[in-house]
């Protein structure tokens, strides 16, 4: 099976495979490659050391690493749970039991590194997963960095919680006995004395809960994959709707609500249907709450991060977290209306520090077009536009374009915009009507052909070479645009008012009336332009 490990081996061999054939002179002189397998057969040396009896391995493995490369905390994690194994009493743990517990750690995390590194071009990180799964299964702080790992490694398995032993009360269930009626029997046992039985010195952290820790993590990893991977698993078996909307969470951006997400998955006892209902409630909260009101990435992080818990360990009901998801969301509403003062100011402050580019550097942007273009191919019966194609480095900007371009040139743009003074001309360019979702990367050249032109296919001068695709064969989005006959002010107006009615309807929010959109799409002058008696004096 193919993962980001086997690429890394395969990266080396064909790397040496490169080194190999240069010397060779690509392959004609054999004698460097006898020189190197010479070398390798019969000069290759390693320094042995021999570790005392009275020195333990797994320690030597943490000192040695720290001197080298660092390992990830949960390579480390994984040598100290073995390492701790081997410390417990034969009245602890049986040596089948220890040996059988170290086998089921090493098996679990082969398969964690096996989640970890499943898609061999995108790895994800070992200890992003060891912190999410902390946060959902022993504990939370709110300080920032190796805070997990300290937990993990220097308060939680420790040596001195197997070392430091406290007494463990053994309950005896005793039987009941049938006695002779009182009188019958001389000696009623009134004399005799019944010891009680010896409290079991036994290790703080027992094998148990090594075991434990070991499963949950195992059984996590899994989870985790599927929240940056959802659709990796459809066909052999994850629900596809459930992978719909947790696609949808990651493509918006879970901010610190990946251990959530993880631990809905891991709830068992729930319906698809039921975890559905609660991932589309997550997903409005997080559009609302950091797309459209433009909060701090820290907001309710806390909460959240206890409520991971209190989800995975604690067993608290999913209807719960639903309920507590959807009183949040509703703290930016005001008698159904939503409240908007940061998404109207993020817009406006682009103008106020010059930028005028509003929307289009709109963290929200990108997810919103293509959730409209999803709406729109769904109508369709189509697909023409997927995501991994749709966002692109931060260089290339083209998978949005300016449909009236930001350097209008072209006569056709300076006779329908020519009217209007250079800080108008920004804010139409930059508008939300104004913005398309392109299927294809299109060359800079191009960006300021005529409306007419984008619409139509780009061939070089012999038409052997297609340039660029037009709006007309595009995307939904593009093929929509297509149909209209001009583009000019009222188109990019009606366009936009379109898009907020379209961000209403998907997120369930009242943005406001018409004069307050055209405020978010900062070319409200379209409104005075048309009602002269709007101007002031």
């Amino acid at each position: 099976q193919e993962t980001f490990y086997t690429l890394n081996l395969n990266n080396a061999k064909i790397w040496f495979l490169e080194q190999l054939y240069a010397l060779a002179g690509d392959g004609q002189n054999v004698e460097p490659l006898e020189e190197i397998y010479q070398k390798l057969t019969t000069r290759f040396k390693f320094n042995h050391y021999e570790i005392p009896p009275n020195f333990d391995e797994f320690v030597a493995f943490e000192t040695m690493n720290n001197r080298g490369k660092s390992l990830s905390y949960l390579e480390l994690l994984k040598n100290r749970l073995i390492y701790l194994v081997s410390l417990y009493s034969d009245k602890e743990a049986s040596p089948t039991d220890r040996a059988s517990l170290r086998g089921f750690i090493n098996d679990a995390w082969q398969e964690v590194y096996t989640q970890i590194g499943r898609n061999k071009d995108h790895r994800l990180n070992d200890n992003d997963f060891l912190r999410a799964h902390w946060i959902m299964d022993l504990a939370y702080s709110r300080r920032r960095g190796d805070d997990y790992a300290d937990y993990l490694l220097n308060q939680y398995f420790t040596i001195n919680k197997i070392l430091k032993k406290s007494p463990v009360n053994v309950s005896l269930k005793e039987a009941d006995e049938y006695q002779e009626e009182e009188g019958m029997n001389e000696d009623n046992g009134e004399n005799e004395t019944q010891a009680l039985p010896e409290p079991v010195m036994m290790a703080e952290l027992p094998p148990a809960e090594i075991r434990r820790y070991t499963a949950s993590l195992q059984e996590a990893s899994l989870a985790w994959h599927r929240t940056w991977f959802p659709f990796s698993d459809v066909k052999s078996g994850f629900d596809p709707e459930v992978a719909n909307w947790v696609d949808k969470i990651h493509r918006l951006g879970m901010q610190y609500c990946r251990p959530l997400v993880t631990a809905i998955l891991l709830k068992k006892e729930y319906t698809n249907a039921e975890k559905v209902e609660v991932l589309k409630a997550l997903e409005r909260f997080l559009f609302i709450a950091f797309r459209l009101n433009q909060n701090k990435s820290n907001f309710k992080s806390s909460e959240y991060f206890v409520n991971s818990r209190r989800l995975y360990k604690e067993g608290w009901p999913l209807p719960e977290l639903l309920k507590t998801i959807q009183q949040h969301t509703g703290e930016f509403f005001i008698d159904g209306v939503f409240f908007d003062s940061g998404f109207k100011k993020m817009l406006s402050d682009r103008f106020d520090r010059r930028r005028q580019d509003s929307f289009y550097h709109w963290a929200g942007l990108p997810y919103v077009l293509y959730e409209h273009e999803l709406e729109l191919m769904a109508a369709r019966g189509v697909k023409r536009l997927d995501w991994a194609s749709f966002i692109r480095p931060e260089k290339d900007k083209l998978s949005i374009e300016h449909i009236f371009p930001q350097s209008p040139t072209d006569p056709y743009w300076t006779e329908r915009f020519g009217h209007f003074d250079a800080s108008q001309q920004e804010r139409l360019s930059h508008s939300l009507g104004n913005l398309l979702p392109l299927s294809l990367s299109i060359n800079i050249s191009l960006q300021n052909d005529s409306f007419p032109e984008k619409k139509s296919v780009k061939k070089s001068a012999d038409g052997n070479v297609v340039l660029r695709n037009g709006y007309s064969n595009g995307s939904c989005s593009e093929r929509l645009v297509n149909e209209e006959e001009n583009w000019d002010a009222e188109a990019i107006l009606e366009r936009g008012l379109a898009l907020l009615s379209f961000i209403e309807r998907r997120w369930d929010v009242t943005l406001g009336d018409e004069d307050f959109k055209l405020q978010l799409l900062n070319i409200e002058f379209l409104r005075d332009a048309k009602n002269p008696g709007n101007q002031p004096d």
